[in-house]
């Protein structure tokens, strides 16, 4: 029997700004997500001197962005100022999120753990089961609700394989890509033409097919029976998600 399991959470991180703590104003706080952390540098230029390497998952103060859009392994970005610690300079933006990152590439192996890390629960709960669902003894769908703006859906279904998506408003598809992979953990090994640029393609692994498709608003890739995309939706909310029929 197959089941499925959909996780729906929309997101409100506060992006109020922040107090400076030196010199200029700082106006939010980012993530880390380059696994192999990020160098603040002394000048908004890849040849100035390198201050400090700010790890992954950790915290940077931001500020304004400088210069033009550049690539680093394909991702887009800018310079932002930055503070971390009692150090300042600049970081590439590319790759920063508003998004939390999980602390290391394997603390979580779906969303609904990252989720259930970063939401707190305010005690409103509720079914969401249909008709149609009812008529499954093993179909089941709940609606949480909590703290920050979080709602949490989880359903389950006899129909079709596992299933978990998660809607994130104000958020740039590169971002949610960088969620996605990080999420992925050890399952990204393959993937490893799955990076940015993001193009379509078609290539084995372990003989097994890998097929992935790109438009400007979705990045979608199939692997044995697993898929895993980031959309942009509609008022520029982004999806990760994952669904298997194994």
């Amino acid at each position: 029997m197959k089941r499925t399991l959909v996780f729906l959470l929309l997101f409100a991180f506060p992006l109020a700004p922040f107090p400076a703590r030196g010199a200029g104003k700082l106006i939010g706080r980012l993530t880390v997500f380059a696994p192999s952390g990020l160098h603040l540098r002394e000048k908004p230029d890849l040849r100035s001197k390198s201050i400090i390497i700010v790890p992954y998952a950790a915290v940077v103060h931001a500020g304004e962005e400088a210069g033009d859009v550049f690539t680093i392994d394909g991702y887009l970005g800018r310079w932002i100022r930055a503070e971390y610690k009692d150090f300042a300079g600049y970081i590439f933006r590319g790759y920063l999120s508003r998004l939390p990152a999980p602390r290391t590439i394997d603390e979580f192996t779906s969303i609904e753990q990252y989720c259930s890390a970063f939401c707190v629960r305010d005690g409103i709960e509720k079914t969401c089961l249909t008709k149609e669902m009812k008529k499954d003894p093993d179909a089941r769908c709940t609606i949480r609700a909590c703290k920050g703006g979080f709602i949490w859906r989880e359903e389950v279904s006899s129909e079709s394989g596992a299933s978990e998506t998660l809607t994130v408003s104000d958020l740039t598809l590169q971002e949610g890509f960088l969620l996605l992979r990080a999420l992925a953990g050890k399952d990204w090994s393959p993937y490893p033409k799955f990076d940015f640029p993001i193009k379509n393609m078609k290539y084995n692994v372990n003989h097994l097919p890998v097929e992935i498709k790109k438009t400007p608003t979705l990045i979608e890739i199939h692997y044995y029976q697993s898929i895993y995309w980031v959309q942009r939706l509609d008022k520029g909310s982004v999806q990760i998600g994952y669904t298997s029929n194994d």
